[in-house]
């Protein structure tokens, strides 16, 4: 089975984090998690956190989102935007959550990205995700909470912000993950050599 692939920048060093800033990004729907996202973040008494969506949303949706931003001035929603707008978001904040338990969830290319960044990631064991955040010698590269949890997301982020060192150098692992296993050139040899057996056999 061959992953999807990214290109990945060569970063000598990523920056230590104080894990204050979490996005989302993702088609707004309720089985990637949205919501239990949302009621997690609510319920932490940290001024510092800030909340940033970016992605397509229904009207409906769109009215929750605008009535939790309207309550919690540090949630925000930035809608719809092109790939470029949405990774400059991805590259300012500390930490991409994923709580997904979509069905159709398979290898999220924004995971990928966010690990290229040397970005934290939050995610559910959906689909590939686990095997996305265990890195090559099988130690975490992620945290990976459980679907519908908002108690686990709830315990992710305050992980995040009283384990920063500890978070930093799971960046470090998801980071050498992606450029070893799902960078570009990488995964299109492994289809070169699945051609080259299908040819031969």
């Amino acid at each position: 089975i061959t992953p999807n692939s990214i290109n990945v920048d060569k970063i000598d060093k990523i920056p230590p984090k104080s894990y204050c800033d979490y996005a989302f990004i993702a088609n707004v729907l309720p089985t990637k998690g949205i919501f239990e996202l949302l009621q997690a973040f609510t319920s932490i008494n940290d001024n510092e956190l800030k909340l940033h969506i970016v992605g397509p949303s229904s009207e409906t949706i769109l009215k929750s989102l605008n009535e939790y931003s309207a309550k919690d001035s540090r949630i925000k929603y930035y809608g719809r935007v092109d790939n470029n707008t949405a990774i400059q978001y991805l590259k300012g904040v500390d930490a991409l959550v994923l709580p997904t338990y979509f069905p159709g969830e398979a290898f999220p290319i924004s995971i990928l990205e966010a690990m290229s960044f040397g970005k934290f990631v939050i995610s559910t064991p959906r689909a590939a995700i686990r095997d996305m955040l265990t890195s090559e010698d099988g130690e975490a590269c992620g945290y990976l909470v459980k679907e519908q949890s908002v108690s686990d997301i709830v315990d992710a982020i305050k992980w995040c912000r009283t384990n920063p060192h500890l978070a930093d150098v799971m960046c470090e692992r998801a980071y050498a993950k992606v450029y070893n296993s799902y960078r570009m050139d990488v995964v299109y040899d492994l289809y070169r050599n699945l051609y080259r057996k299908i040819i031969i056999s």
